[in-house]
């Protein structure tokens, strides 16, 4: 009878410990994720039980409720192996070296996005009815416009 080698036992630990990896560090961001991964499966439970009458219970309850329990858990250890993990942890410490915009900083910048966008609008805009009145002038091109006027 063989028996498990050390990296398969530690493995398997890993996956039934409920112990998270490197507590304290990263907690934002795992919490973030995992909660991520619970609105996916808990969207996923319920488009599959949705179809289902409430007189099916069996499909309705019974399937969905433990499976989807499995999987928050599977989510949870995901959340907690090391290198997915220590990704999250160094995600946090970027995020908080980032230098966020003061509200009047992104008021200037949302209006000055806004306005570019549409300045850019109007001159595309200006531009197509030159071009339209251009070819159809050179019979290149034939608009029809509406009301049964023709260019």
């Amino acid at each position: 009878m063989s028996t498990l080698s050390t990296s398969q036992s530690e493995f398997w630990r890993a996956v039934f410990s409920a112990a998270p990896f490197k507590p304290g560090q990263g907690k934002y961001a795992r919490w973030g994720t995992f909660a991520a991964l619970g609105v996916v499966i808990a969207a996923g439970f319920y488009s599959w039980s949705a179809p289902y009458p409430a007189s099916e219970w069996l499909w309705k309850w019974a399937i969905p409720i433990p499976v989807g329990l499995v999987c928050l858990w599977v989510a949870y250890r995901i959340v907690n192996l090391p290198r997915f993990a220590d990704f999250l942890i160094t995600t946090e410490a970027e995020m908080a070296k980032v230098k966020w915009p003061t509200w009047n900083e992104l008021r200037v910048a949302t209006a000055v996005i806004l306005i570019t966008v549409v300045l850019l609008a109007v001159y595309l805009f200006a531009v197509d009815l030159i071009w339209k009145y251009v070819l159809g002038l050179l019979r290149i091109l034939r608009v029809d416009l509406p009301f049964g006027a023709n260019m």
